[in-house]
């Protein structure tokens, strides 16, 4: 069994999440599992600007942000070869890479620290 607070602490994860409530628990759940949190970003482009002035480690990224799919984001983080983890209120309907770690929402705080446990874990 992976030990996801093990492989978060001292990690640095972007988070893009539109809706507030969602993104302000979510930070939480990474902050209590030992990680450091870039964002909550609610845009794309803020998502894009800080990728840009920072090494992140991983990244939590909802899929439709306000109307718009975040794929730009996803490219960028899989062309750094960096993990993912997709977060979706659209359930099997969402689309992503084959073998993407996808949580659909509501998640509870254990099924965002396995999945993203679980995406780092596989690029080590």
């Amino acid at each position: 069994m992976i030990d996801g607070k093990a492989i978060l602490t001292g990690k640095l994860i972007l988070l893009l999440e539109d809706e507030f409530l969602i993104a302000v628990e979510a930070a939480d759940t990474l902050k209590i599992s030992g990680a450091t949190v870039l964002g909550p970003f609610y845009t794309i482009n803020e998502a894009l600007d800080a990728l840009n002035r920072s090494d992140v480690d991983a990244a939590v990224l909802d899929i439709n942000i306000d109307g718009q799919q975040s794929d730009a984001v996803a490219q960028l983080l899989r062309g750094k070869k960096i993990p993912v983890v997709f977060t979706t209120g659209y359930g099997s309907r969402a689309k992503v890479a084959p073998g993407s770690q996808v949580l659909d929402k509501p998640y509870g705080a254990s099924q965002l620290v396995a999945a993203l446990a679980t995406a780092m874990s596989e690029r080590r």
